[in-house]
């Protein structure tokens, strides 16, 4: 039985353990600084002096080396501690970038439409995900992909990834430049996300008492991202500051936090807006040229006509006409250094406005004055440079598409389709490191039936973004017929294409009438069956006539066994007749080369007779038609009537043959 002084001796043990292993971690972070030290001290004086001044040429231009954020020049510690020099170089000013870049996404109109759009083409109605096992594992490894399939589904159900969190996600990533999210275990094999906004991930102002408590010293805290010293790209772990209460803080380390961030290098730290970079000013200030010209049109509009007044009228005269419209003085606050409020008289713009001037003579007033449009162009010409930050076209931009043609969107589009598949890249491996932790945590605790070491060895998680594309669908067809009919599409893969649920469609098909095949396995077109034919599915060649008949409309009583045409055969007798008829082929020939067919010399002597009697009549009534335009004074060919009526008759002889049929 185990005593207080073993369990004192045992305790005592465990705290020296403790503090030897912070003394060591202590000693190696010290030894790095003074091997940095050492490393920095060790500079190379050399050089030949400079003959000529290489940046004489840019000193004309005032702010080429200054600006808002200091110097452009290039230097050796612009990414020290994870920088981004001369962009931000510290919380305050990467604060207000990150704020600009918020404030335009969610209040400019031209904003508020660039993430939508961003948001609508990369992410759409959401991503795929699909955990599937690598060819060479075998059959355990499909088993266990099933496994973490239906965790994985578990978990994007539960938080409401698709087409809610993934959507908020990718927003924040371009108002903000990066995002933060938290998988967090919470038992049981289940894990929770947290979003953490990106002003909580903050530096620390006690980093070395949370060393001791968390036994890691000697890190780099700036910006909130633990990082080893001189190696910002080696992520530790973040301190979290929520809501920045000094009580409500957490350390989380790298592996439980997915952290991405864009538009800037793989050594900074923290990550840049997307309307950082000049874009920004290019939207404000068309969004300021197109708000004045609209309130300057809405103004002009409200005019209807400016009233000169002749030379001699007194500036009383007229003083007195305008203090006559006014209608109420407005308030407005003192100016600096004044004492009271002051008092602006103010007059309603109703339609039908009239203007008072010193002068003579009425004109009209300055709505449709010809520097509008220009104005209008300008601000497009705006939007369109800001617009090409993300590659987008003019319509896009702008929502001016007058020059569009379906050519020029297809080439426009460009462009703006492949950096949005470098988009789409970015956040499927976002996705794919939030699923795998989500995958290892359910291993851990017993949900998968496989060691976690064992896990990205023999699976993969595969993330498909929507295809953002502008097709010419039927170009899109007909290559996929092709491919099937060259044997290298299958159905199943040419329905998915088609955006088909492939399983459906066959249920739906399957209850369908069955239209018989033919003895190659083809599908029977409407006409007659080959004589004696039986079809792939056991169908004979009445039954196959038959069906077609009754798919048509037609008395089946009256088809006869064994006097059936196939469709090609249909056309050639057709075509016999219709010789017969204008009496390019004699009967006899006719009757010989219809037996030829297949049909039988009853039939064909009978359908032929058929043909030169309609031809009879046909004959019979235009010469009728003639000797009536001779009576009526007409000579010459027949009338337009009786040319339509004989065509009419034509018609009718070919319909005959097939009443002729027994």
């Amino acid at each position: 039985m185990t005593t207080t002084i073993d369990k004192t001796a045992k305790l005592s043990e465990l705290q020296e353990q403790q503090q030897a292993l912070v003394l060591e971690s202590q000693i190696h972070a010290l030894e790095t600084r003074l091997r940095h030290a050492q490393e920095q001290d060790r500079t190379i004086v050399e050089g030949w002096g400079d003959l000529i001044d290489p940046m004489e040429s840019l000193r004309w231009d005032a702010d080429f080396f200054g600006g808002r954020f200091g110097g452009r020049q290039d230097r050796a510690d612009a990414r020290k501690d994870g920088d981004n020099h001369p962009h931000f170089t510290d919380e305050g000013a990467l604060s207000f970038i990150r704020g600009a870049g918020q404030w335009i996404a969610e209040t400019d109109p031209v904003g508020i439409n660039i993430i939508e759009t961003l948001t609508s083409y990369a992410i759409g109605t959401g991503m795929t995900h699909t955990v599937a096992a690598k060819p060479e594992a075998g059959d355990v490894a499909v088993e266990v992909a099933g496994q973490c399939q239906e965790v994985v589904d578990e978990f994007l159900d539960r938080v409401k990834w698709r087409g809610d969190l993934d959507v908020e996600l990718f927003r924040r990533t371009r108002k903000s430049g990066e995002r933060f999210v938290r998988t967090k275990d919470v038992g049981g094999g289940f894990c929770d996300v947290e979003v953490c906004e990106p002003s909580w991930i903050t530096e620390p102002l006690n980093a070395r008492e949370i060393e001791n408590y968390m036994g890691i010293v000697g890190l780099n805290w700036k910006y909130g991202v633990a990082t080893m010293p001189g190696r910002p790209q080696n992520v530790v772990g973040y301190f979290v500051l929520r809501y920045g209460d000094a009580n409500d803080w957490e350390y989380v380390p790298a592996e439980e936090m997915s952290h991405q961030k864009i538009n800037v290098d793989r050594g900074v730290k923290r990550g840049l807006p997307d309307f950082y970079g000049g874009t920004e000013e290019w939207l404000s200030d068309s969004k300021k040229a197109m708000r004045n010209i609209v309130k300057q049109a809405a103004i002009q509009a409200s005019i209807s006509l400016i009233r000169k007044h002749k030379p001699g009228t007194r500036d009383t005269q007229i003083q007195s006409m305008a203090d006559g419209v006014v209608e109420f003085q407005s308030k407005l606050p003192p100016l600096y250094g004044e004492g009271g409020a002051r008092s602006i008289p103010t007059e309603r713009w109703y339609p039908g406005k009239i203007v008072d001037e010193r002068n003579f003579d009425t004109m009209y007033g300055p709505m449709g004055a010809p520097q509008g449009p220009s104005l209008v162009t300008v601000v497009d010409a705006g939007l369109r440079m800001g617009g090409r930050r993300w590659g987008f076209p003019e319509d896009m931009i702008s929502g001016n598409a007058s020059n569009n043609t379906y050519a020029s969107i297809l080439e426009a589009h460009t462009p703006f389709t492949i950096a949005m598949k470098r988009c789409q890249q970015g956040e499927a491996e976002a996705d794919r490191d939030v699923l795998w932790r989500v995958i290892e945590i359910a291993a851990h605790a017993g949900r998968i039936r496989c060691p976690v070491e064992q896990l990205r060895e023999i699976l993969t998680v595969d993330v498909e973004p929507p295809d953002i594309e502008v097709r010419d669908q039927e170009k899109d067809h007909r290559v996929r017929k092709e491919q099937h009919e060259a044997g290298i599409l299958s159905k199943r893969t040419w329905a998915e294409q088609e955006a088909l649920d492939y399983e459906k469609e066959q249920e739906n098909i399957n209850t369908e009438p069955q239209r018989p095949v033919d003895g190659y396995g083809s599908l029977v077109q409407p006409g007659f069956a080959q004589p004696g034919f039986v079809g792939a599915d056991g169908t004979s060649a009445p039954e196959v006539d038959n069906w077609k008949a009754s798919q048509q409309g037609v008395d089946t009583g009256r088809l006869g066994t064994g006097e059936t045409l196939n469709g090609a055969q249909v056309t050639a007798a057709a075509e016999i007749l219709h010789q017969v008829s204008d009496g390019t082929t004699a009967e006899v020939v006719a009757i010989g080369l219809l037996t030829g067919l297949g049909m039988s010399p009853e039939l064909a002597r009978e359908m032929t007779a058929a043909a030169v009697g309609k031809a009879a009549e046909v004959r019979q009534q235009k010469e009728l038609d003639r000797q009536s335009a001779i009576q009526r004074g007409f000579g010459g060919p027949p009338s337009e009537v009786a040319e339509a009526r004989l065509e009419s008759l034509r018609v009718k002889a070919l319909e005959g043959l097939l009443e002729a049929t027994p």
